[in-house]
């Protein structure tokens, strides 16, 4: 048994071969180190190049007094110290430029305009600008760490943080990569989701300073490749749902090449926290919100691509996790009003990815808005005039045809009316012009289910007329086309005392037709609706006024058509449904049959667009609705129900009016057209509320 002495002196001399150990392990680090990556031993190699450069005794003499010491460069202005220079010596010595890095000159003329001793090497090249080690990543490869050095591969970003805004197109010279980033960014809708400097979406992480995360910023559970910030972007970009479980951002499809300018103006986006007389004017100018408008194609790339498609066409929900409606078919610019798209763009859809747009929201302004919403009717077919279409090479067997297929669905097969009304009654035909009809077909009547046929050939809009004419000629060759109107207030009581029962408190229609509806009475004359208010229409509920127990003279008939012009011009409150005239329990029966494989079963959306949405209810009349499923979206999953296909079964007049009903179930709010709570609710049971406060 050892004494205690003996234990003593054991412990001694462990602590004292401890110690020397210690010391032997920090003296080979400091050798190791010292040979071959210290600054030291840097300086000492760019010592002996300029001592075997010299050319003359001077030269041979500043060579040998020059200290090795470490260099660094105070930038007071934004708290930046950088050290860099204590190995790229070739920075701040002229003279130089042909050695081999880190020894060398900068490459280039960057440093004319950007001298170190002013801007410093980590503005543009990153990394902790203190550290005096010599390390791996100033060669080009990514140092890791939570500072890591820009990668030359995307060295054009630090360009950008300086002389790039996302929104003014003024080139940044020399930044051809950057350049070719930025344009990809601004076509490729990602503001749709994401925000940056004060605009666009909020479903998104804000990029406005999404150059200036570090490594800690990103999680790499799903990256298999190694520890970047450029290797999480690109995996990302491919892969979003993979990489970042949960996201519904749709894949960046793409080339290499352009994924990595794309990824190099995604970099450059930094906060504004540099003297102000780094930056260009722009830049500055967009970091305070002031920046240049979007005209309606800049903005389609910049908020919409992403979903809806570079051409419009939409995203398949059988492709995408979310799916989105395509805007430039036939089927949409058809049936859309450009209410339902204003109103859509105002509102979006609530919990669904498309958000509301409002300026107040998104940054927009309310003329950018207006100039999206006129580039996306660049899809619709323009309406020609009769005076052209007249002129083609019609006939009315080619119009009896044409009929059967367009027209029928809802007019009836014989013109006996239906949905739409009866274009076979004689007293229509006498007072309606062949232009009325003209207009009548290819425009259209917003919001009702009478959609625009302005995509037909000029032949096939004229043998549609000719049909329609039959034998009936026009009988009022001699009638003005517009009339004095008489007072238009005491019209708009007799209005609501005469008309308003049949055809809707807003004219927006009932069992009668929408009459206040702006293209009735762009198309429609005074002769026209003095002779319908006065006739009527036999065989139907539109009796004549003149012949009535209460007999409406010229003058009464004066002031209801100098009340319809005055509310035409008159944008409306909000989107009027219109009456609901079929059996919402029946339809209930044919939606379970029909629609809940794409729309679901409570009308969610499943491999279509949400139906029980109240922002749709709201932008989406009955007509819209009747439309739509007589007419489908060709090119899409949705089919016609109103023309007859092999493939399903054919649903009639009734059926139809009978599905719109049951949808219309669904809406439990009535939403402004302007955004504001309604000062009235088209049926009982319906709360009015804006979107804003919702």
């Amino acid at each position: 048994m050892r004494t205690e002495h003996e234990y003593r002196s054991l412990f001694r001399n462990l602590t004292l071969a401890g110690g020397l150990l210690s010391c032997v392990l920090l003296l080979a680090m400091a050798i190791d180190r010292g040979s071959h990556d210290d600054w030291q031993g840097v300086q000492r190699a760019f010592r002996d190049s300029l001592l075997a450069r010299a050319a003359s005794a001077g030269d041979s003499v500043a060579a040998e007094s020059f200290v090795t010491e470490i260099r660094q460069v105070s930038l007071g202005a934004d708290d930046r110290v950088d050290r860099c220079i204590t190995c790229h010596l070739g920075t701040v010595f002229p003279g130089v430029q042909d050695l081999p890095q880190p020894l060398g000159g900068h490459p280039g003329e960057h440093l004319v305009n950007h001298p170190v001793d002013r801007f410093g090497c980590t503005l543009c090249h990153g990394g902790n600008g203190r550290d005096a080690t010599v390390q791996a990543p100033c060669t080009g490869a990514d140092s890791g760490g939570d500072d890591p050095i820009e990668s030359l591969h995307y060295i054009q970003s630090a360009c950008g943080r300086c002389h790039t805004p996302a929104f003014d197109t003024s080139e940044t010279a020399g930044a051809a990569v950057l350049e070719r980033g930025r344009a990809i960014f601004r076509s490729g809708g990602c503001l749709g989701c994401h925000r940056l400097r004060m605009v666009g979406g909020t479903l998104g992480p804000d990029l406005t300073e999404q150059g200036a995360k570090s490594l800690s910023h990103y999680s790499f559970r799903h990256v298999q490749r190694n520890r970047s910030i450029p290797t999480w972007l690109r995996e990302h970009f491919r892969e979003p749902a993979r990489v970042s479980p949960g996201s519904v951002m749709p894949p960046v499809r793409a080339s290499t090449d352009d994924l990595d300018a794309l990824l190099t103006f995604v970099l450059s986006l930094h906060p504004i926290d540099l003297p102000a007389d780094y930056y260009c004017l722009p830049l500055l100018a967009e970091s305070r919100g002031s920046r240049p408008g979007f005209d309606g194609e800049t903005g389609f790339g910049l908020f919409c691509r992403a979903c809806h498609g570079s051409r419009g066409e939409g995203t398949s929900y059988d492709s995408s996790r979310t799916g989105a409606p395509a805007l430039s078919g036939v089927g949409f610019q058809a049936v859309a009003s450009d209410e339902f798209i204003q109103f859509t763009l105002m509102e979006g859809r609530g919990p669904r990815l498309m958000a509301s747009w409002r300026p107040v929201l998104s940054g927009l302004r309310s003329a950018e808005l207006d100039r999206l919403l006129h580039w996306l009717r660049r899809w619709k077919a323009p309406v020609r005039s009769w005076e052209q279409v007249r002129m083609a090479a019609g006939s009315a067997g080619k119009g009896s045809e044409l009929f059967d297929t367009t027209c029928a669905p809802c007019h009836g097969a014989q013109r006996e009316g239906g949905i739409g009304p009866r274009l076979s009654n004689p007293d229509f035909l006498r007072l309606a012009t062949d232009q009325f009809l003209h207009a009548t077909i290819a425009t259209g009547r917003r919001n009702t289910a009478m959609p625009s046929w302005s995509h037909l050939p000029e032949e096939e809009l004229l043998s549609l007329v000719l049909f329609l004419r039959g034998n009936t000629p026009y009988s009022y060759p001699n009638a003005a086309r517009r009339s004095t109107l008489g007072d238009s207030a005491r019209g708009g009581r007799m209005f609501a005392a005469y008309c308003s029962r049949c055809h809707g408190t807003h004219g927006e229609g009932g069992i009668g037709p929408a009459i206040l509806n702006p293209d009735f009475l762009d198309a429609a004359d005074d002769a026209f609706l003095a002779g319908t208010i006065k006739q009527g229409r036999a065989h139907t509920a539109m009796f004549g006024w003149s012949q009535a127990g209460v007999r409406l003279s010229d003058g009464d008939a004066s002031s209801i058509i100098g009340y319809m012009r005055a509310m035409a011009e008159q944008p409306p409150e909000r989107i009027y449904s219109g009456a609901v005239l079929g059996r919402p329990q029946h339809g209930r029966e044919i939606f379970s049959e029909l629609c809940t494989e794409c729309h679901g079963v409570n009308g969610e959306g499943k491999k279509g667009p949400a139906l029980n949405n109240q922002e749709f209810l709201s932008a989406a009349s009955n007509g819209f609705l009747v439309a739509t499923l007589t007419l489908g979206r060709p090119g899409t999953a949705m089919p016609s129900w109103g023309q007859p296909s092999p493939e399903r079964r054919l649903l009639s007049q009734e059926e139809r009016l009978d599905l719109v009903a049951f949808i219309r179930v669904w809406q439990t709010d009535v939403i402004d057209h302007r955004g504001r709570a309604s000062a009235d609710v088209a049926r009982p049971g319906l709360t009015a509320i804006s979107s804003r406060t919702r």
